[in-house]
Parts: C-alpha cells; sequence; structure tokens
C-alpha cells in the first residue's frame, strides 16, 4: 500500500487534519465526544450525533498546547482508526504537524511523543507560519520575503519568511472579534441599535455577501424595533477604521524591523491573508489602498495541506 502522508494543524481555535490524496478528514473545534472511555465523534462530526446527552465532551487541546495528555493520547486512538479505517498501516504513514511559530522545545518534544502512536514511518514538525505558505503554493526555499498575516479570534500573528526560516514574528492586539466588537458598538454610537456580539458574524456575512443589509433590533433609548440598512462601504469606511489603524501600525513596526529587500520582497508578492472572509474583504482592501500591500486569501486549513505536502 502506498504510503500516507498526512498534515495535522492544531495551533488555533480549530483542529485541522488532511490527508493527500483523501481531502480533510477531520475539522473544528478541537472537543471530543467520549463515550465508554473512547473518543466517538471529535470537532464537526459532534453535529451529527445522536442522543448527545449520553455523551461527555472533553477538550485535548487549546490553541497548539495539550491541556490533558491522557486526553490527547485518546484523540490520538481515534485519529489512527479515521487515517487507517482499521487496517493496521505500520510504517506507512508520513507525518508533519504544524506548531506554533513560538513553540518551546517541550512543545515540540510533547507533540513528537503523541505523533508516535500513529506509529507513524516519519514524523516532521512545520511551523505553523511556513506550513501555511506552503499550502498556498510559495516556495519558502528561495531568499524572498514572503509575509504571512493570521487573524485569529483575540490577536493577529505576523509573519516574515525567507529562506525556509520563520524570520520575524510578531502580534498585533486586534483579532476577529475586535472586529465583532467593532461592529456592535457602531451600531449602538451610530445608530442606536442594540446587536448581540453572538450576531455580528452572520450580520458581517450578509453584508459582504450582498453588499447591503437591514439590520432589525432593538432602539436603545426608545426599546422600539427599528431598522437599519447597512453597506459594505459603511462599515470598511467608518465602522471599522480603528481595527485597521491597529493592523497598519503592526504591519509598519515589521517594516522597521527587516531589510529593505525584505520590504520589495513583500511589496512585489500576494501577501497571505488567513482569516474570517466576512472580514478579510475589508482587511484586504484596506492593506491595499491604504499601504499598497496585495493580498491573496485563504482558509483556515491551509497549515494542514501545507503539512501534508511536507510530510513528503
Amino acid at each position: 500500500m502506498a504510503n500516507l502522508h498526512v498534515g495535522i494543524d492544531f495551533t488555533g481555535d480549530k483542529t485541522f487534519v488532511y490527508v493527500m490524496n483523501k481531502g480533510l478528514i477531520l475539522q473544528g473545534e478541537p472537543i471530543a465526544a467520549k463515550s465508554r472511555r473512547k473518543i466517538r465523534a471529535f470537532g464537526d462530526e459532534i453535529a451529527n450525533l445522536e442522543d448527545k446527552e449520553s455523551f461527555i465532551f472533553v477538550r485535548p487541546f487549546l490553541e497548539g498546547g495539550v491541556i490533558d495528555f491522557n486526553l490527547a493520547k485518546d484523540f490520538i486512538r481515534y485519529l489512527r482508526g479515521r487515517i487507517c479505517g482499521g487496517f493496521r498501516l505500520f510504517n506507512s504513514i508520513s507525518i508533519s504537524a504544524a506548531v506554533p511559530n513560538l513553540a518551546t522545545k517541550e512543545q515540540k518534544k510533547e507533540t513528537i511523543e503523541l505523533l508516535k502512536m500513529l506509529k507513524p514511518r516519519k514524523i516532521r514538525l512545520l511551523e505553523v507560519s511556513l506550513a501555511l505558505a506552503v499550502g498556498h503554493g510559495f516556495d519558502i526555499s528561495k531568499p524572498r520575503g514572503i509575509m504571512i498575516i493570521y487573524m485569529r479570534p483575540n490577536h493577529t500573528e505576523i509573519s516574515v519568511i525567507s529562506m525556509g526560516n520563520v524570520i520575524l514574528n510578531t502580534f498585533a492586539g486586534i483579532g476577529e472579534n475586535g472586529f465583532k466588537l467593532a461592529f456592535v458598538e457602531y451600531m449602538h454610537n451610530k445608530h442606536g441599535l442594540m446587536v448581540e456580539e453572538s450576531d455580528a458574524t452572520s450580520y458581517l456575512v450578509s453584508v459582504y455577501s450582498s453588499g447591503r443589509l437591514n439590520i432589525k433590533g432593538k432602539n436603545d433609548r426608545t426599546l422600539l424595533t427599528q431598522e437599519v440598512n447597512i453597506t459594505k462601504k459603511e462599515l470598511q469606511v467608518e465602522a471599522f477604521l480603528r481595527p485597521y489603524d491597529l493592523l497598519i501600525e503592526s504591519l509598519a513596526s515589521v517594516f522597521l524591523k527587516i531589510s529593505p529587500e525584505l520590504i520589495l520582497d513583500i511589496l512585489d508578492t500576494q501577501t497571505l491573508l488567513i482569516g474570517e472572509e466576512s472580514i478579510m474583504e475589508g482587511v484586504a482592501s484596506a492593506f491595499r489602498d491604504r499601504i499598497g500591500i496585495e493580498t491573496s486569501r485563504n482558509n483556515y486549513s491551509l497549515a494542514a495541506i501545507g503539512a501534508s505536502l511536507h510530510s513528503r
């Protein structure tokens, strides 16, 4: 049987497992459903479970770190079954895992110990920004600068890559939740409309897909129901000015720390932007219009895809 090339990414708030030529076999929040001491479903699979009351729900990982090593081992056993489909494919699995860019030696050692349970032929680790770049199709071995901007829920990670290494990694204090909060505050301050932060994602998706949206809610003064028409341009020009400013200030600080040659490379190459599509479109426009950076957007599963390519 041909070797299986597997890529894993559990560095973010969602976990992805990709098998080359098969696709994504696991994805979703790193939550497992256990019954009779075994994991029966993981991530998005949980939505399809019947009689959820009979399961215990546990979280083995959190943003690249192992919360409970025993639960993590249970997950690896479950993963082996999903990869191999019940067959004992010893020494036929090559696996590569994305790890945080600033992972410690202890974190890397812990990850390797877990992956050994899969009895793979080969184990490799790859910083998540490098995995994203490989998955996107960048040749990371060249002496050229590549920028990766990965927007997470509570912060944004900005990395510069050259010659197969992450040469700079920094964080902006604004993430996807910051944009959602800015939307809620804007609706309240500008239109007097009370909007729940939990509803912000669906509203933003609708606005960016159709260009405009009528939003109904209670007026914070009269408590009467009112309807407000919001456009995509209004969000970009007014609601998100402060979040855009914070991101651009962080990019400016990156440019101050790297060589002019790397800056020219970045301006000449599309920057990879990872995050929620409803937010990324506006961010991409702000980068292009305000500082001349062109971006290419992609989704969260890209690191697992890149890791699988790296496992060959």
